[in-house]
């Protein structure tokens, strides 16, 4: 199914005529919104970050409760409403997961990796560093997806920082480092 507009429109439950909620995704395309599968995602980050699956279960029915009173979501706007909940829950480690999930998810995707690992050294930056990173650092394709982690972009400046200095009469890999 494909619709053109940013959000699909909900009727409400139990009523006649009545279709579920359905997620934009960033390829057009709509999809059926589905608790488990927004509760697996956050308890997956929740357990890694191991912090309070009971907070993150609270987290969760707010979230729906919220996608459910607005009628429509994108994607992306799902992404940030999981995350802003997950932080006004104390849960700010499995907002970083959360995130750092989708971000190498992404980046990733190119590659036909479907499995992979996070980077311990990405934990280490905050949760507002990470954001802001997504958001405005991070290589992105035409589209405007991510596609590339963190430490891929330290060393993407890093790459070009040692280029710099090489022309002029510097040592390059001093600043690759």
């Amino acid at each position: 199914m494909h619709i053109n507009s940013e959000c699909v429109k909900v009727i409400p439950r139990f009523a006649e005529g009545w279709v579920p909620l359905e997620v934009l995704k960033r390829n057009g395309s709509a999809e059926v919104f589905d608790r488990n599968k927004l509760m697996s995602s956050v308890f997956r980050a929740v357990e890694d970050a191991q912090e309070n699956k009971g907070l993150a279960e609270k987290a969760v029915e707010e979230v729906v409760k919220e996608v459910e009173k607005r009628g429509s979501i994108s994607h992306s706007e799902l992404n940030n409403l999981v995350e802003r909940v997950l932080i006004t829950h104390g849960l700010v480690n499995s907002a970083k997961y959360f995130l750092l999930y989708r971000v190498y998810k992404l980046a990733h995707e190119l590659e036909g990796e479907d499995e992979f690992r996070i980077d311990p050294r990405d934990l280490e930056f905050t949760y507002n560093a990470l954001k802001a990173m997504e958001v405005r650092y991070l290589l992105k394709d035409k589209q405007g997806v991510v596609r590339e982690t963190p430490l891929q972009m330290l060393d993407r400046v890093a790459k070009n920082v040692a280029l710099a200095e090489a022309n002029f009469g510097g040592d390059p890999e001093k600043w690759r480092k």
